[in-house]
């Protein structure tokens, strides 16, 4: 799901995989913490020496650029400069990941951290009982891990629930527009009963089957079709 590019080399060793994968997410974790030291070093060129050492290490920039050779050009990908510059997104990700592993669910899950926005979006299957709109622990568990971010980068979150067509059939709600607001809407509550995101930065969206996310019906895109996404606007208002 997350760094899976980083993770990859690691994973072919042989020995145990829980140790590997743990001492591996560490290494991680302890190299963004190396970038958000090296942001605050006034000097650019240092900045960037640091920055060029560390991203080099990791293989993160394409072709063998490094920010130290390349003083002027933006060479560091934006999503390196938003994880360093994000705490709360750093520790989201160490402990999204390290739970997503935990409970076997990360194929259920799509996280995607952008210039723009920070999206997160869960597989009806992991948020929801069938047909209904009632949130699964292990949803409310993430959504509530999630709060520090939202409370910490302006912007309005959109919540939205989005459904596969007749999702609502095995349950209560009489369509899937109604079925798909009303998962959405109580997405919102859990986030606006932390009292750390107000209450008008909030947008909630029900969709139906209005937007699949993909045309396919094979077993494994079908659960991204029904889904709950929460989406975080980098500091814009409408």
């Amino acid at each position: 799901m997350i760094f899976k590019g980083l993770l990859k080399p690691f994973l072919n060793q042989k020995g145990d995989g829980t140790t590997v994968l743990f001492t591996t997410l560490n290494m991680v974790l302890l190299a963004f913490f190396i970038v958000l030291n090296s942001i605050a070093v006034p000097d650019d060129v240092k900045k960037r020496t640091a920055l060029g050492s560390l991203l080099g290490t990791l293989g993160i920039l394409p072709g063998g650029l490094s920010p130290s050779k390349n003083v002027g050009k933006n060479s560091v990908p934006p999503s390196s400069e938003y994880l360093a510059r994000d705490f709360n997104v750093v520790e989201f990700i160490r402990k999204l990941e390290k739970f997503s592993m935990e409970k076997d669910i990360a194929d259920e899950i799509i996280l995607n951290i952008g210039k723009e926005n920070i999206l997160l979006v869960l597989s009806g299957n992991l948020a929801f009982e069938e047909g209904e709109a009632k949130l699964k622990p292990r949803a409310v568990t993430i959504i509530k891990r999630m709060i520090p971010i939202l409370s910490s980068i302006t912007g309005e979150v959109n919540v939205a629930g989005h459904t596969d067509d007749g999702s609502h059939a095995s349950g209560s709600y009489p369509d899937d527009w109604t079925l798909s607001y009303a998962r959405a809407g109580n997405a919102a509550r859990q986030i606006i009963l932390s009292d750390r995101v107000r209450s008008k930065r909030i947008a909630v969206s029900g969709y139906g089957s209005t937007r699949p996310i993909l045309r396919e019906k094979s077993e494994v895109q079908q659960k991204f079709r029904d889904r709950l996404e929460i989406n975080l606007m980098r500091e814009r208002y409408l």
